[in-house]
């Protein structure tokens, strides 16, 4: 498998990435038909972001503390399309998953929430200003 992302993803990314081409492209055309977006490698020219809620996003609380930029999501409170794309992205058995939103330009925020997590934790999609992570937790 090759796995073709910044360091600082690599062991928990790779570790639950599709195993061929092809599973990478039925992912990453599923998660389209759901309306999520791909990730963004390049230069973000904005500093600023909308609420989750303007992007249809449910925000639970900030993430991991109180006044933290990400927030964690209530997957009962979403709507189906982002579920579902949770679900999809979510694959790891044995344990169970927080699901986590930041803004997509801080990084060093969606670094350290993909970092924390156990394998399969994992950056996976947008959803307007906001990066989609699914974070690993022990069950």
């Amino acid at each position: 498998m090759r796995c073709v992302l910044p360091l600082f993803m690599l062991l928990s990314a790779c570790a639950m990435a599709p195993e061929t081409k092809e599973a990478r492209a039925a992912e990453t055309a599923s998660l389209r038909a759901l309306g999520v977006g791909p990730l963004v490698n390049g230069p973000l020219f904005f500093a600023r972001y909308t609420p989750p809620e303007a992007s249809g996003l449910v925000a639970k609380a900030p993430f991991p503390r109180e006044g933290d930029v990400c927030v964690r999501l209530d997957p009962t409170e979403q709507r189906p399309d982002i579920r579902q794309a949770f679900q999809l992205a979510h694959k790891t058995r044995g344990y169970s998953a927080t699901w986590l939103a930041c803004p997509s330009h801080e990084r060093g925020a969606i670094a350290d929430r993909v970092r924390g997590g156990l394998p399969g934790t994992r950056a996976f999609g947008t959803v307007g200003s906001w990066t989609l992570i699914v974070q690993s937790v022990v069950t």
